[in-house]
């Protein structure tokens, strides 16, 4: 569904004079609206996607309400009232004469998770009401929710048979010892030839736009230096960053690291997150959260520079968990005893476009139990601040 998502005062209000705002299954408008009312209509709307338009009456006549405070208080009820929460993108259209009036417009990208509990039960739009689903298509819907699941995990399956550190050529006791991380980001409703498409319309080639689109783009608080990344590679479905190819860093395993992208817009990311220290192997916490940061930030690039809207199926696997004790960066003692209890660690999350503003809130979901095993005081740590997000502006979507 393409969802109608206006920007200016005048888009509306030609949009009025022509007698164009009438609600319908994808949009539904609001003169103005309780808490309970705004976490129903989010959750019956994240079904199949629609647009909330608050300070439009359901006649189609424009009713400004004051925008102070209204982007918060979505995002606060769409993340805490439905059940899994939501994460809609919101902004204000202000009036011309009165810059404190206006409309605000809240877009929900259809759901992977949907459906969404409200006070025990499933919203969704029939026609220009919201009612509530029947068993069955709830049942349907659930089972939609687990495929999402299956395609993030049968990427991640095949990336950790496919093993990059099977390139390098170390002992095999030491192959044994070093833990791994593996990443992959899919968007699963992309054509196969997302990226081929976008690469076409730019005078860029493979190599330019990777580096442009991805690892030019240096922000003060990114993790990961895009100069030690490695060198260009070809792949059968895409092209990567590797120093697996026998470039940067072919001796020193701990330092392998590579980024893959395919042509349909997936994305893998593998490291190793574990060093030696006193003949002993040690878990870096801060190298799976800058990772973990880094893949979510990619992915945001490439649906931004792309226009790919739809859902993504997020998967990630640690392994050489088991035993390893922990060190923080910047630490100036370290964790004495062991304090990861297995070997591996797996989670899978899908997201919507939505999500993708708010990147750290997919990123804990995916390392929140994680992070909980090794210890509660881990959340102290300056490099997990991240997770709790920016603090929120005037006119905040996440």
């Amino acid at each position: 569904m393409t969802l109608w998502e206006p920007r200016t005062w005048d888009e509306l209000d030609l949009a009025a004079a022509n007698r164009l705002l009438d609600e319908s299954n994808g949009l539904e408008l609001k003169s103005d609206i309780t808490n309970d009312k705004l976490a129903k209509a989010l959750a019956a709307l994240a079904i199949n996607g629609g647009t909330l338009l608050i300070g439009v009456t359901d006649h189609g006549e424009l009713a400004p309400v004051v925008l102070d405070g209204w982007s918060e208080r979505v995002s606060q009820v769409a993340s805490m009232k439905p059940q899994p929460g939501l994460t809609p993108r919101v902004w204000t259209i202000p009036t011309p004469n009165d810059p404190t009036l206006g409309v605000v417009a809240v877009v929900v990208d259809a759901s992977p998770l949907a459906p969404h509990m409200v006070d025990g039960r499933y919203p969704a739009r029939q026609g220009i009401t919201t009612g509530y689903l029947p068993d069955d298509t709830v049942q349907r819907l659930m089972e939609r929710r687990h495929e999402a699941n299956r395609d993030a995990r049968s990427e991640l399956e095949a990336y950790i048979a496919r093993d990059p550190f099977a390139g390098i050529a170390i002992r095999p006791e030491e192959y044994d010892t070093i833990g791994r991380f593996f990443m992959v980001l899919v968007p699963r409703l992309a054509d196969q030839r997302l990226l081929r498409t976008a690469i076409n319309d730019s005078p860029a080639d493979d190599q330019g736009w990777i580096r442009t689109w991805l690892l030019s783009q240096r922000a003060d608080n990114d993790p990961i230096d895009r100069d030690d990344f490695g060198t260009f590679a070809r792949r059968g479905d895409g092209v990567a960053m590797s120093t697996l190819d026998g470039s940067r860093h072919p001796t020193h395993p701990r330092l392998a690291r590579e980024l893959e992208i395919t042509h349909g817009g997936t994305l893998r990311l593998f490291t190793a997150i574990t060093r030696e220290i006193d003949g002993k192997e040690w878990i870096l916490p801060d190298v799976i959260v800058n990772w973990t940061k880094q893949a979510l930030l990619f992915a945001q690039r490439i649906a931004t520079n792309t226009g790919y809207r739809g859902p993504w199926a997020c998967g990630l696997h640690l392994t050489g968990l088991e035993g390893r004790r922990v060190t923080w960066y910047g630490c100036s003692s370290w964790t004495t005893e062991p304090r990861y209890p297995d070997d591996t660690y797996t989670e899978l999350v899908t997201a919507t476009a939505g999500d993708l503003t708010a990147p750290h809130r997919i990123g804990r979901r995916l390392l929140e139990r994680f992070l909980l095993a090794i210890g509660e005081d881990a959340y102290h740590r300056p490099i997990l601040r991240w997770l709790d997000g920016p603090s929120p502006g005037p006119d905040a979507t996440s």
